[in-house]
This record gives structure tokens, C-alpha cells and sequence, in this order.
């Protein structure tokens, strides 16, 4: 599981919700929060922004590697 993963189910927030609060498909949530996808550099961004912070760029880069 990924830090927005975890984030995600620290904070109680359903992949469905949070799929409409950054507008994009539950499933795509889902594949972020298990670390099957990796976000674009626009979607990283709007996930620090949801996340205040709490999951930065380098959550991804980590992930990445």
C-alpha cells in the first residue's frame, strides 16, 4: 500500500470519494492507493493539495523505484 493509500484509510475517505473530490475514476484511486499506478506529475499535485501535504510528490518518486 502506498503513503495515499494509507492516507486514505487513516482519514476514512472511500476510494469513491476521493476518485470525485480529484476527479478521477475510483478505480484509477484504487490502482494509486495499492501502488499499481503511478500519477502523472498533475495528479501528484492535486493529491498533495487533497492531502495537505501529507502525501508530497516524493511519496510517488519513492514508489516508483
Amino acid at each position: 500500500m502506498t503513503k495515499f493509500g494509507s492516507w486514505l484509510e487513516a482519514n476514512k475517505v472511500t476510494l469513491r470519494a476521493a476518485g470525485a473530490d480529484l476527479d478521477l475514476h475510483f478505480s484509477y484511486v484504487h490502482g494509486l492507493a495499492k501502488g499499481k499506478r503511478t500519477p502523472s506529475m498533475e495528479v501528484a499535485q492535486r493529491i498533495v493539495t487533497y492531502t495537505k501535504g501529507e502525501v508530497p510528490l516524493e511519496a510517488w518518486m519513492q514508489s516508483a523505484t
